[in-house]
């Protein structure tokens, strides 16, 4: 039967291209050999083999001992009944290297295992324009760009100063702003023949999906997608829920959607799994999920049709509509008092039992188990002085349905449930799962809730004011019309990606008492199995094919070749759910691979019973996350900020500080600072060179947020009352103290953020790049560290920031406005300190008399290792008794461009001078007032962007060679998601400026 074009999931995505590999990843439903030939140049597929272009391939290390589909074999790896990936590695020749800074075509060959021919894109039909026939899910742009040609990519450049990256973080399906991707897209079909202007390397520097925040309307059809993947149509994977009440006893279930319906499950994952984000309602939980969410971010094969959605949707909110018009009207006119209930809370009660009939069938058809015994828990204050005071007020509201002629014979008195249970469904625990999901009523209002007006009169209805399942379905339908952009995107450049949090789950590691929750219940360890074993797959096989196999010969001829912990957790992935000929457990999920991935992934509880006999290869060292990647003159170091976190930051007695496990985790601990960041450069990294970070969250974030922002959020988390009254069970499954803003920054714990900067400052040029945030800006820092007596050494620290590709800030339009960046550019002035070891190497004394006077902040501060003071905090006849270890100075950098050529084509209002009569100066006014509407919904700012965007960062030298680094920001023109530019270009130094003095260390007795 051979391969055809819709047996591809998503692919081809070159994953890493160097001169002495490329390496491509494809998905397909069926099991598949697979062939990767390369050919010099951009063309046809005819013409280039015509030519000679084709390139002479080594053998990748011989799979002789290896699995079918493993690393090295050249073969689709099954992972389910219709889920087969593989990862493609090419080896050239020793004769034929690729050559540095060069494009190259390229073309995989399938061949598949039921006796099909071999057949590669042009075949396939993948080199040609489809229009898709109005059906946005059949559109189709050609991946070689032109009609005809293979898809493409570019090798690294042979110098630092020819680097060009393109860079992103949070793409989010039905997020603000359109998809930044297509700006790729463009930018890369624009010089897709252009060796000197084609750009060489994408960066996903984190939350490549939102695994725990995707809408319903997508995931309920994911779900469905999940099991033709793992059992071709049957529900293979079983998720286990721990027994309220009972310790150790579990209650398993089928992973499908009658029982874990999307929009219901914010609940379940954070009262039962131990979760705290509020954006859980759709929260991925198992493997096949998490998977076919990874497809639906790079391919439309998994879509839904979302026109049906829609219509079935208007017919709800019309009818919810009509009700809550009948019922205002009602109210209106006879008050509805019942024994001295107010209206209001009559009506109340009324609205939420209509609220529940706007979610979808299929997220409320497993109510039917609920029995009326639940009503008051899933209604009701089961607990404290509220107790029963909303069920007299539901109770009140039953009484009133007899003057109700708004329900059309509806029940108020009852829960609002279907009538009768799908026969195939049996009732056992399945009333106790429908009890921990969230109440339809409580999903009726936050998730698919609508807003509308109170009706005018008697006759004319209320208007729709909003509908959050309507704009969430025209996002989705706005993400899947540039999907083909992005796909065509991710097969011409070669891709490396890291997990910032959202490829887990929002809150992933944020703390001690975090980790100990998640992990010690078996819902919460089964979700981070799964989303890892799907990033394993997914996201981190192509980011360095050796690690997933190690290429040396093994230590004898007849030894087995030694197998390292990515292979060891890839098998284990993939005999979860198929044996080895690649048929699906009709058993479910096999419990020795779940154990060896809990041991592989550091998942397992933290304070375990006795455990199971460990599987032996279980008893490998941990995956590590984070790699590199060395070119001439330039590294790239992609650390891991999410899993080797370390949780006793402020543990110190001295200054009464306990250790609580409620604290900031570092995002790193200093061994794993230590292990990630070799404590010197790549040969050449400091001789012209560079040193290129991959950092998800920023080292340095936007310096009124972190200083100002941030902090009072904080705080405020912390004073906030926990929930109480009415529904105060649900209200605490949306409310985790610190949690709930993620404090994650870098500087939260200097000791982190400073060792930091101590080991990269061995390079001379050091650039972050980084997401998260949700903005984009650029901030430079110059740095000295002290190596000898008066010798210091510098280094050039500059932070690229780029959030989100398809996310933005809240109220971004006002973030955009002029007067705001200004003022964040005054709250943001030049950040300098002086920082010193407290237990030194040299000089072992205090740094400063502490006889003078210090306010009570700076004797704090000297108390801390590392002890870390702006030089404008230290009082007058301060002395310094050993000079500084380090300084440095930080500042927001901003574009210079005048607004003429940075805004090229964009117009704005002028500006009317004041005049000598009123008119005038209410003409002045206007003017103002206009442009300030204008800016709103045009101008983005030069300092720093909250809208959607991506980042492009180019290193070039300066006419007199001094070595430059540009950080050009593209977003789409705010009032025209057509029309794109770089609206935010920044120009700096890649070094430190020799003529720059550092912070000035006042000399002994001289006043600061």
């Amino acid at each position: 039967m051979g391969i055809g074009a819709a047996d591809i999931l998503a692919g081809p995505i070159v994953r890493r291209v160097e001169p002495r590999l490329a390496a491509v990843w494809i998905a397909l439903r069926k099991p598949a050999a697979v062939r990767l030939a390369l050919y010099r140049g951009r063309g046809r597929p005819a013409d280039l083999g015509r030519s000679g272009a084709a390139v002479p391939s080594a053998p990748w290390p011989p799979p002789a001992t290896t699995p079918r589909g493993m690393p090295p074999d050249a073969h689709t790896l099954a992972l389910g009944a219709n889920l087969h990936v593989a990862l493609a590695v090419f080896v050239p020749a020793a004769s034929a290297r690729l050559d540095w800074d060069t494009i190259y075509s390229y073309d995989l060959r399938l061949t598949a295992d039921d006796d099909g021919a071999e057949v590669g894109f042009d075949e396939l039909g993948l080199l040609a324009d489809l229009d898709g026939d109005g059906d946005p899910r059949k559109v189709q742009w050609a991946l070689g760009y032109d009609v005809g040609f293979l898809p493409s990519f570019i090798t690294p450049p042979a110098r630092p100063l020819d680097l060009r990256l393109t860079h992103g973080s949070c793409r989010w399906t039905h997020g603000p702003g359109r998809d930044a991707m297509r700006i790729v897209d463009d930018l890369l079909q624009r010089a897709v023949s252009d060796p000197a202007a084609r750009l060489q390397q994408l960066w996903f520097t984190g939350d490549q999906i939102y695994g725990n925040a995707e809408a319903p309307e997508l995931m309920n059809a994911l779900t469905a997608v999940a099991i033709d993947l793992l059992g071709g149509g049957t529900a293979v994977e079983q998720i286990d829920i721990p027994r309220p009440g009972a310790p150790g006893e579990v209650v398993r279930f089928p992973l499908d959607g009658y029982h874990f319906p999307a929009g219901r499950r914010l609940m379940l994952m954070n009262l039962i799994g131990g979760f705290t984000a509020e954006g859980n309602t759709s929260h991925s939980i198992g493997f096949g999920e998490y998977a076919a969410e990874y497809l639906a971010y790079w391919h439309t094969a998994v879509w839904p049709e979302l026109l049906p959605l829609l219509v079935e949707r208007g017919a709800r909110v019309a009818a919810y509509g009509e009700a809550k018009d009948r019922l205002e009207r009602l109210v209106e006119r006879t008050g509805l008092t019942f024994d001295g209930q107010q209206p209001d809370q009559i009506e109340e009660m009324i609205l939420l039992w209509e609220a529940a009939q706007l979610i979808p069938p299929q997220a409320g058809a497993i109510d039917v188990h609920l029995a009326e015994a639940d009503h008051s828990s899933a209604w009701d204050d089961p607990v404290g002085a509220d107790a029963g005071s909303w069920r007299n007020y539901w109770l009140r509201a039953a009484q009133a349905r007899v003057q109700i002629d708004a329900g059309g014979g509806r029940n108020y008195s009852q829960s609002p449930r279907p009538a009768v249970a799908p026969a195939a469904t049996a009732a056992g625990d399945t009333r106790l799962l429908a009890t921990l999901l969230t109440p339809s009523w409580w999903a009726g209002r936050h998730t698919f809730g609508c807003d509308r007006a109170p009706p005018i009169d008697a006759t004319t209805p209320g208007e729709l004011r909003g509908d959050a399942v309507r704009d969430r379905l025209h996002r989705l339908h706005y993400f899947l019309t540039d999907l083909p952009r992005a796909r065509r995107v991710l097969a011409n450049i070669a891709t490396y990606m890291v997990f910032d949090d959202h490829e887990v789950s929002e809150d992933w590691n944020l703390s001690a008492a975090w980790v100990t929750r998640v992990r010690g219940n078996v819902l919460g360890r089964t979700v981070l199995r799964n989303a890892l074993s799907a990033f394993l797959v997914f996201q981190h096989w192509g980011n360095d094919p050796r690690a997933f196999f190690d290429p040396e010969p093994a230590p004898a001829p007849e030894g087995p070749r030694p197998l390292t912990p990515l292979w060891t957790a890839l098998h284990a992935i993939a005999r979860q759910f198929v044996d080895g000929h690649g048929v699906a457990r009709a058993s479910g999920p096999d419990p020795d691979a779940a154990l060896a991935l809990d041991a592989l992934f550091d998942t397992a509880p933290l304070f375990p019973p006795p455990p199971p006999p460990v599987p032996p290869a279980a008893r490998l060292p941990r995956v590590t996350w984070n790699f590199r990647y060395d070119g001439p003159g330039y590294e790239l170091l992609a650390l891991d900020s999410r899993t080797e976190r370390s949780y006793e930051p402020d543990a110190d007695p001295m200054i009464g500080e306990p250790f609580t496990s409620d604290a900031n985790a570092p995002l790193l601990s200093i061994e794993a600072l230590w292990r990630q960041i070799p404590e010197h450069p790549a040969p050449g990294v400091n001789a012209g060179g560079v040193c290129v970070v991959i950092a998800a969250a920023p080292v340095f974030g936007l310096p009124v947020e972190e200083s100002l922002k941030n902090p009072i959020f904080h705080i405020t988390d912390v004073l906030k009352p926990r929930p109480r009254g009415q529904w105060a069970r649900w209200r605490t499954g949306t409310y985790f103290g610190r949690e709930t803003n993620e404090a994650e920054q870098w500087n939260l714990v200097p000791r982190t953020f400073e060792a930091l900067l101590a080991r990269l400052s061995t390079r001379s040029s050091v650039i972050f790049l980084s997401g998260d945030v949700h903005y984009a800006c650029s901030i430079g820092q110059d740095y000295w560290r002290r190596e000898a007596a008066g010798v210091y050494r510098p280094t050039r620290f500059i932070q690229c920031t780029s959030s989100g590709l398809r996310n933005a800030l809240g109220d971004a339009e006002v973030a955009s406005l002029e007067l705001v960046q200004a003022v964040v550019r005054a709250l943001s002035a030049p950040i300098e300190r002086l920082g010193w070891d407290k237990v030194a190497t040299h000089d072992p004394v205090e740094p400063l008399d502490a006889s003078t006077g210090f306010n009570q902040r700076v004797r704090y501060l000297l108390q801390r290792d590392p002890i870390v003071l702006t030089p404008a905090g230290l009082p007058p006849g301060t002395i310094m008794r050993r000079p500084p270890d380090w300084m440095y100075r930080r500042e927001l950098l901003e574009d210079m461009r005048p607004d003429a050529e940075r805004l090229a084509g964009l117009v704005a209002p002028p500006f009317v001078p004041p005049g000598d009569h009123l008119e005038d100066l209410a003409q002045m006014a206007k003017s103002v007032a206009d442009r300030v509407a204008w800016d709103t919904t045009h101008l983005p700012g030069r300092r720093w962007i909250p809208w959607t965007n991506v980042g492009v960062v180019e290193l070039r030298a300066a006419a007199d060679g001094t070595p430059l680094v540009r950080h050009r920001l593209f977003l789409y023109e705010l009032s025209d998601p057509e029309r794109f530019g770089a609206y935010a270009e920044v120009v700096t130094r890649l070094t430190v400026d020799p003529s720059a003095g550092a912070p000035r260390v006042p000399p002994r007795g001289e006043d600061p």
